[in-house]
């Protein structure tokens, strides 16, 4: 018998382990092919020495398809397993999920264990303090990745020593910018979003630092625009207003991939700014973040009176979730014949037209 899968989840005070067998005669390559290892801890004195990682490294790194290493406390090695994998090489990676809580490790360990995995075709990278250009150049060298998830966790408070020296002298405003291992600007995103070998498919991207969300949509739109992007996941990053909206709009109008897109609008929506997402000729799905509570029933209604003129299917839901009120609507526009429906509990039908209008309460 041999390992093909180990998963490991735990605490400190708690643990659990799974592991999967199976028989030699059963795979034609003989070795670990998964290993997910989840490991928090409440006691920020705890540490965890990963040498026994390392040496499971050691043994699969040529049969290792699937990786993911969620570390919620303090490695007293600095991630010495991912410097032994990203000089090992791991050729028939092809998943990967990276949650890494802490400052100790580097952008260049990440960057050699990125290029170190030619086959990656998800990536799923959590984090603060190890963003580098070079990460991207790496994640674009990837000629297999489809489906790509950014996650920087790097929080407005981050930025208070900083503010504090502006106190007191003439700070340059780019100091904020300077801190080492975060991302900068939508800009360092270009790599990986616009390269002529793209298999790129699904894309999404979340920070926490709000202070920074129109900068940095506006400068990645130019770069979604010319993508391979089909689905596109922003509604942790919020578009402040309808101005930013429409700058962003003109750019993904030129997207010839684009299909679905989630997206964040905490201001008072127009029907003006809905019907501006039909400027995007292939987009079939849109939700929006509503956390304005601006779209209402009417609002959609009309929206969809415009829309249903298009010759192509669009969805729209509109999720305000202070609420619980959901607001959503679909037309397959004049590629069908009108829709005749009756009006039915909890759901608002438009009879004699050619799309439908549902409204959900919190109750509902």
């Amino acid at each position: 018998m041999k390992i093909q899968e180990f998963i490991y989840m735990g605490t400190s005070d708690s643990r659990l382990c799974t592991t999967l067998y199976t028989s030699q005669q059963q795979t034609s390559s003989a070795g670990i092919k998964t290993i997910k290892l989840k490991f928090w801890s409440m006691d920020l004195g705890t540490t965890m020495d990963d040498e026994p990682i390392s040496a499971v490294f050691r043994r699969c790194h040529t049969t290792l398809e699937t990786l993911e290493l969620d570390m919620g406390t303090l490695l007293a090695s600095r991630y010495k397993c991912l410097d032994i994998l990203a000089s090992l090489g791991a050729p028939q990676l092809r998943n990967l999920v990276l949650n890494l809580h802490d400052d100790t490790i580097d952008g260049e360990t990440v960057t050699r264990f990125i290029t170190a995995s030619p086959a990656l075709q998800l990536v799923d990278i959590q984090g603060s303090g190890f963003w580098t250009p070079e990460l991207f150049d790496a994640l674009g060298s990837l000629t297999e990745l489809e489906k790509l998830s950014i996650y920087q966790t790097h929080y407005d408070d981050d930025d208070d020593d900083c503010a504090d020296i502006g106190d007191d002298v003439d700070t340059p405003p780019h100091i904020k910018e300077e801190k080492p291992g975060i991302i900068q600007n939508g800009h360092w995103l270009a790599p990986v979003l616009v390269c002529k070998h793209s298999k790129l498919v699904e894309f999404t991207y979340r920070h926490n630092n709000s202070n920074e969300d129109t900068a940095f949509l506006l400068d990645l739109a130019p770069s979604l625009a010319q993508s391979t992007i089909q689905k596109l996941h922003l509604q942790d990053i919020s578009i402040q207003n309808g101005d930013v909206l429409s700058v962003i709009l003109e750019h993904l109008a030129r997207s010839q991939t684009l299909h679905t897109l989630r997206v964040w609008l905490p201001f008072d929506i127009m029907e003006k700014d809905i019907i501006a997402f039909a400027s995007i000729e292939n987009l079939a799905y849109l939700d929006i973040w509503d956390t304005h509570g601006a779209v209402t029933k009417e609002m959609m209604y009309n929206v969809f009176r415009h829309l249903e003129k298009r010759d192509r299917f669009i969805f729209i839901r509109g999720d305000d979730p202070d609420s619980d009120h959901t607001v959503k609507g679909y037309t397959h526009g004049t590629s069908l014949q009108p829709l005749f429906k009756k009006k039915s509990s909890g759901r608002i039908t438009d009879q004699e037209e050619n799309f439908i209008i549902e409204e959900y309460l919190g109750s509902d």
